[in-house]
């Protein structure tokens, strides 16, 4: 690797440098200095090779005309962002297998469904390769999956007690 010959290092201590592990002071500003000077960006493919971990998220959206759901998806986005993650969009488009297939595929390290229905193939199949879920809006009983939902009656309530104010 080009950057460990730069630094006179060998590649794991570039590798450690570049993952937040613990290295000399001196021997961690000639790494970044390489890694600046040949404008170094780590693929995540390789890195999810060796940490079994993709960074991408999956997000199931089952209908992009409702105005809710580009709003929750821009507010999953930023925040996996903040986290080093990334977004994996699937739609209504495809099909609970196709839906599977993708995300399977790109190896994901989690999905989220922005709403879940009982009855959501895609959801139970997920869990049943070992994918960890997230249901968003729905609860779902006995399902085995961490679970959001709002509470809509309380925000009712405070909704129309403010407008009656």
């Amino acid at each position: 690797m080009q950057i460990a010959r730069e630094a006179g290092v060998a590649q794991s201590t570039v590798s450690r440098v570049l993952n937040g592990g613990s290295v000399a002071p001196e021997t961690r500003r000639r790494v970044l200095e390489a890694v600046a000077k040949y404008d170094f960006q780590p693929s995540q493919a390789a890195r999810s090779l060796v940490g079994a971990r993709s960074g991408l998220i999956g997000v199931v959206i089952r209908d992009l005309t409702n105005p809710f759901y580009p709003v929750m998806v821009k507010a999953m986005e930023r925040v996996l962002h903040e986290q080093g993650l990334r977004l994996s969009l699937v739609t209504d488009v495809m099909t609970a297998e196709e839906g599977l297939a993708l995300l399977r595929r790109e190896g994901v390290d989690g999905v989220v469904f922005t709403s879940a229905v009982r009855d959501e193939p895609l959801a139970h199949r997920m869990v049943g390769h070992g994918i960890p879920v997230v249901l968003c809006h729905r609860t779902l009983e006995d399902f085995p999956a961490d679970q959001v939902e709002a509470d809509n009656d309380t925000a009712g309530r405070l909704a129309a007690e403010h407008l009656l104010s």
